[in-house]
């Protein structure tokens, strides 16, 4: 309910639903809750986590969410979810994101985080309409049959590595892009990242810039394997490149 306040550590949240039913392990809106450390959520045919509208808060730190045939979590209208350092989400499903953030203020922050889509066309990570993310050193990001991460219609995302090879971060990807920036007023900040796709044979990008959306990629390399171009930026997109910049396309046709 709006107004209220939740604080636990090392809770733990078991949903199972059946049929046409659809589970939630955590639903709030207006509301401020404080994970602690070592939570998990594991919620079978429905979303780990639901946050909607300005005033709602979530911070965790070492959080697990599974969701199966659901987001990991969907962030949405100005909430704002801070999962802190060492946390793992990872989402089943056709098109279930691990991380969704969007509408005007929604936002999503994080250090060494791992998330792990495996659904077709799942994206590790999706900002929209306004939504932001914000992840440091450490992190990982992985979708076996969609885009690793993008942003696109006026949403932003930074995902900002280490300098050592322990914390460069990792982008995987067997979809159609490892990151994307799609649309006007669209960003993608990526520094001391290792992005690596390979979509068995059909087109994809490591990098795609397009629509007005544009990415700045510092420290980079990208992995392009059968078919996979490393970086393409069209119909307005741009890609601009600072410092360690590597393309390997050795196992590209």
């Amino acid at each position: 309910d709006p107004g209220s306040s939740l604080k636990a550590n090392g809770l733990e949240i078991v949903v199972v639903a059946t049929g046409e039913r659809y589970g939630m392990g955590l639903r709030i809106e207006k509301a401020t809750v404080d994970l602690g450390v070592g939570t998990s959520i594991n919620v079978s045919n429905g979303y780990g986590i639901y946050a909607i509208s300005t005033g709602s808060t979530i911070v965790a730190n070492g959080l697990t969410v599974s969701a199966t045939k659901g987001y990991g979590l969907n962030i949405q209208s100005g909430a704002s979810v801070n999962v802190g350092t060492g946390s793992i989400i990872t989402s089943s499903g056709e098109l279930q994101d691990a991380v969704w953030v969007v509408e005007t203020g929604a936002k999503f922050e994080a250090q060494g985080v791992t998330l792990s889509a495996t659904g077709v066309n799942a994206r590790g990570i999706a900002t929209e309409n306004g939504g932001s993310a914000k992840m440091g050193a450490g992190s990982h990001i992985s979708s076996a049959k969609g885009g690793g991460l993008i942003a696109s219609s006026n949403s932003s995302i930074n995902y900002i590595g280490g300098t050592t090879a322990a914390t460069r971060n990792t982008i995987t990807a067997g979809g159609s892009y490892g990151a994307s920036a799609q649309q006007i007023n669209t960003t993608v900040n990526l520094k001391n990242t290792d992005v690596f796709v390979n979509s068995a044979g059909a087109r994809a990008y490591g990098l795609w810039a397009v629509s007005s959306g544009v990415i700045n990629a510092e420290n980079v390399t990208v992995h392009a394997v059968d078919g996979v171009y490393g970086i393409r930026s069209n119909a307005g997109g741009k890609t601009n490149l600072s410092g360690n910049i590597v393309i390997d396309a050795s196992a590209s046709g």
